[in-house]
C-alpha cells in the first residue's frame, strides 16, 4: 500500500459483545466469547491477538485457585490455545461466514510445534499461552532429563506438564496469543469497510480437554481433575487497524465491486478403526493448497488423565495421499523405515524422515523451515506415546501456490498402520484412533456494495 494513503495507525483493545458478568467458561460463565473489529479502516491482519486471564477454579469456588507452589499442567505445544475448541470469522453486516476451524487447539498444537523451535518456545511463545515446548536433539538429552531431580516430564510417572500455569495470581495467569487462521495469515490488510466488518466468534473447550495431570502436579497428589475448571476473564482482542486518508477511501469506494484473495483452513474428523483404512474429504475448494492431519487415540479425547491436543502416531506403515482414488500430488507411497526388530524405541535408527519432510512442507518449502519442533527424537514413536512428541502427516498439493481442484474431488490418504494402544506396553493390543485433518484453500471474496458479499472458492 502506498504510504501516503495512510492517515494513522492505532491499535484497538476490543471487549466481547457478550459481555454478561465478565465470566467465560465452558462449566462457568458463557461458553462462547464474541468480538466485532468495527466496520471501517484497514485491518493489519498479521497483529490481530487473543488476550485474557485464565483462572483454575475449584468446583464450589468462585476466584482463581492461589498457591505459590503448585501449577496447572497444560499442553506441550499450545499451552493456554486449549481453551479455544473452534474459531468462526464472519462479515458482521452481511452474516456471511468467511472461515471457521474446528478442533482449533489441535489445528495449533501442529502449527505451533512445526513453526517453532525450543528456543522460540523459551523467548516468547511461553510467556503469550505458558507452553515451553521439548527441547531435546539426543537419546542423551532424553536420559538425562528423565534422570534429573528437577525433570519438565517424567516419562515412566505421570507428570508430564512441559506447559505450566502458575497460580501465584488471584486474577489469573495473563495470556497473550496471535489467532491463527487462514484470512489472518493471508499477509494483506482487509478493508472492513468493505466486508461490512468482521465479527470473530471463539466457542471455548470442554474442562476435560484443558485441564489435565492435575492429580500429578507437585503438592497436589490427592487432587482429582474434575474438581476443578477454568475460567477466562477480562477477554480482549488487541488489532492494528491503519485509517485512510480521504482521497484514499473516496477512490477504493469508486469500486463497486472490489474484490479480495485470502486464505482459509478447513477442519475435518475421522475415526480410524481398521489397521488399513482410508480417509477421504470433500473440501468444496477450486485451490486446495495443502493439508496436514494428526492423531490421538479416541479414549484420550476430552479425557483428564491425558492430552486432548498430543499429537501421537498410530503406528502408521504405509502412507498415500490420494485424490479420487489416485496418488496425488505424491506418484509414490510413503513407507516408515521402522526397524521390525528392534522393540525398544530409544535404538531405532531413524524416525519416518520421508513423511516428516513432507509434513513440514504443508507451510512451504522445508529447506526454508529453519525453526522447528520436530526432530527424529522428539516425532519419534516412544516420545509421540508418552505424549510429549511432535509428530503429523502433510504435504504441498503444488509449489506454485495455486493449489488443485477440490470442488467436486475427494481429498485425503490412506494408511497402514498398527493402531497400538500406547498404554498397553505391548506390540499387540490395538486402539481406535481420531484423526484431525486440516487444509488451507484459496478464495475470493466478491463485494456488492450495500446488497452482501459471496465467497468465489
Amino acid at each position: 500500500m502506498d504510504s501516503s494513503a495512510i492517515l494513522q495507525k492505532r491499535y484497538l483493545s476490543i471487549n466481547p459483545v457478550n459481555s454478561g458478568e465478565g465470566v467465560y467458561g465452558y462449566s462457568s460463565g458463557l461458553p462462547q466469547i464474541i468480538f466485532n473489529l468495527g466496520s471501517s479502516g484497514l485491518l493489519q491482519t498479521e497483529e490481530v491477538r487473543l488476550s485474557f486471564n485464565l483462572r483454575i477454579v475449584e468446583t464450589g469456588q468462585t476466584t482463581n485457585n492461589v498457591d505459590p507452589a503448585k501449577q496447572i499442567s497444560v499442553g506441550f505445544f499450545n499451552g493456554a490455545e486449549s481453551v479455544m475448541d473452534e474459531i468462526e470469522i464472519s462479515s458482521t453486516n452481511y452474516g456471511r461466514s468467511l472461515e471457521r476451524i474446528d478442533h482449533y487447539a489441535r489445528m495449533n498444537a501442529s502449527v505451533n510445534s512445526a513453526l517453532h523451535s525450543k528456543s522460540q518456545y523459551d523467548s516468547h511463545l511461553t510467556h503469550e499461552q505458558g507452553s515451553i515446548g521439548v527441547g531435546i536433539t539426543t537419546s542423551q538429552q532424553l536420559k538425562e532429563e528423565l534422570d534429573s531431580d528437577a525433570q519438565h516430564f517424567i516419562v515412566n510417572g505421570t507428570v508430564k506438564n512441559q506447559g505450566a500455569v502458575l497460580r501465584n495470581n488471584v486474577e489469573g495467569r495473563e495470556c497473550s496469543m496471535r489467532v491463527v487462521c487462514g484470512l489472518f495469515l493471508s499477509q494483506q490488510h482487509i478493508s472492513l469497510d468493505d466486508v461490512g466488518g468482521l465479527t470473530l466468534r471463539i466457542k471455548l473447550a470442554p474442562n476435560e480437554a484443558v485441564i489435565s495431570d492435575i492429580a500429578s502436579i507437585t503438592g497436589e497428589a490427592a487432587a482429582t481433575p474434575s474438581d476443578f475448571h477454568y475460567e477466562i476473564v477480562n477477554p480482549r482482542l488487541i488489532a492494528g487497524c491503519v485509517l485512510e486518508t480521504p482521497a484514499a477511501v473516496q477512490q477504493r469506494m469508486a469500486n463497486p465491486t472490489p474484490t479480495m484473495n485470502f486464505l482459509s483452513y478447513s477442519s475435518f474428523y475421522n475415526n480410524i478403526i481398521s489397521t488399513d483404512f482410508q480417509v477421504l474429504h470433500k473440501i468444496n475448494a477450486s485451490a486446495v493448497i495443502s493439508s496436514f492431519s494428526n492423531f490421538i487415540p479416541s479414549k484420550n479425547l476430552n479425557n483428564y488423565n491425558a492430552f486432548s491436543d498430543a499429537q501421537m502416531n498410530p503406528n502408521i506403515q504405509e502412507l498415500t495421499f490420494q485424490k479420487d482414488g489416485q496418488r496425488v500430488p505424491l506418484q509414490y507411497e510413503l513407507r516408515s523405515d521402522q526397524d521390525r526388530v528392534l522393540t525398544d524405541d530409544d535404538f531405532q535408527p531413524t524416525t519416518f524422515p520421508a513423511m516428516l519432510y513432507h509434513y513440514l512442507s504443508s507451510w512451504g518449502a522445508p529447506a526454508d523451515r529453519m525453526k522447528s519442533s520436530i526432530n527424529p527424537l522428539i516425532s519419534a514413536i516412544r516420545a509421540t506415546n508418552d505424549e510429549y512428541g511432535c509428530w503429523g502427516i502433510g504435504c504441498s498439493y503444488d509449489t506454485e501456490h495455486q493449489g488443485i481442484n477440490g470442488k467436486v474431488a475427494n481429498i485425503g490418504f490412506q494408511i497402514k498402520s498398527k493402531l497400538l494402544d500406547p498404554d498397553a506396553g505391548d506390540n499387540t493390543t490395538q486402539t481406535p484412533y481420531s484423526a484431525f485433518s486440516y487444509y488451507l484453500c484459496k478464495n475470493e471474496l466478491v463485494v456488492n456494495r450495500g446488497q452482501g458479499v459471496a465467497v468465489v472458492n
